[in-house]
């Protein structure tokens, strides 16, 4: 592309995922990004410092402009003028976290492009980088929409799947976000720029599927379960074998023991699947570090010594 052709766009994401794909996007494809909005700058941590979300941290380090408003009708239209003065014409959307109304979404002249990890109408939702996981799919993909009023229902602009192995994680499925979606972008921009009709096809709502929040209490593997998937019964192993991988980083996956007369939650942090059975190599006790688990089950004796 050369610089008198470049469309303006306005990048909207906000956690460390979506930097992956923002720094794809400047470095990898050389796009004219000339606005990104984010989340507001939050209390975090023990001490509650107001905090910025990763995707404002990498523009203020690159010396890109920020509109980090919450987007209330009034911001909306701060939003909306300070979009006109850039000139921007694209919205690029990944991982913002935030409703966007029909007003902004009709104020740039090619709209909005929403970035969704998963192959659409299949995943909708907040969680589509873990349920191929969970429900042991063998493929999933990346799917760029026209973003409208509903949320990831726009019309599909293009879409490209890749496999899901035996043992492929939640972080492997992330990996593949940046590099395959900025290449989606890139050849879509590349038809804009050169005058060709942009196809899209609506999605097959009878065929939509949908995903839930995720919360730290899905990562319990109740003790009776992991019993059973210890010694191969009742293909509970695969079912511990998918949550352990969807829920890499976290929640994490753990079950709850009873120590001395007191619960305990026990963290799983590193599991094999061999001939249907779960085979446990590092656990965590609640208030200790790592161990191996034959190391702590030697001396805790909660499963069968074997």
């Amino acid at each position: 592309m050369t610089k008198e052709k470049k469309i303006s766009i306005a990048y909207f994401g906000s956690p460390a995922l979506s930097v992956k794909l923002l720094d794809k996007l400047l470095n990898g494809t050389a796009l004219l990004i000339s606005l990104i909005v984010t989340q507001p700058d939050k209390p975090s941590g023990k001490r509650l410092l107001n905090t910025q979300t990763p995707v404002k941290e990498y523009a203020v380090k690159h010396c890109i402009d920020v509109f980090d408003k919450a987007i209330s009708p009034e911001n909306e239209e701060l939003l909306i003028e300070m979009m006109a003065k850039k000139k921007i014409d694209l919205g690029i959307v990944f991982a913002y976290g935030q409703f966007l109304s029909i007003k902004l979404l009709n104020s740039l002249k090619y709209g909005f492009w929403n970035v969704h990890p998963s192959l659409l109408p299949k995943y909708r939702g907040p969680s589509p980088l873990i349920y191929p996981i969970l429900n042991g799919d063998n493929k999933t993909g990346i799917t760029l929409i026209q973003v409208n009023e509903n949320m990831d229902q726009g019309n599909i602009i293009k879409q490209q799947e890749f496999p899901i192995g035996e043992s492929t994680t939640r972080l492997d499925i992330e990996s593949q976000i940046a590099p395959i979606a900025s290449k989606l972008i890139q050849s879509t921009l590349s038809d804009l720029i050169n005058g060709l009709d942009i196809a899209t096809y609506p999605q097959n709502n009878d065929m939509a599927t949908f995903t839930k929040s995720i919360k730290k209490q899905d990562g319990l593997v109740e003790l009776k379960i992991l019993d059973k998937a210890l010694k191969g019964k009742d293909n509970e192993a695969v079912n511990i074998n998918r949550k352990y991988r969807a829920f890499t980083t976290w929640p994490g996956i753990w079950t709850k023991i009873i120590s001395n007369n007191k619960e305990l939650r026990l963290k799983l942090l590193d599991l094999d699947l061999i001939n249907n059975k779960i085979i446990l190599k590092i656990v965590q006790p609640e208030g200790k570090k790592p161990v191996s688990f034959k190391q702590w089950n030697e001396a805790y004796r909660i499963f069968p010594l074997r």
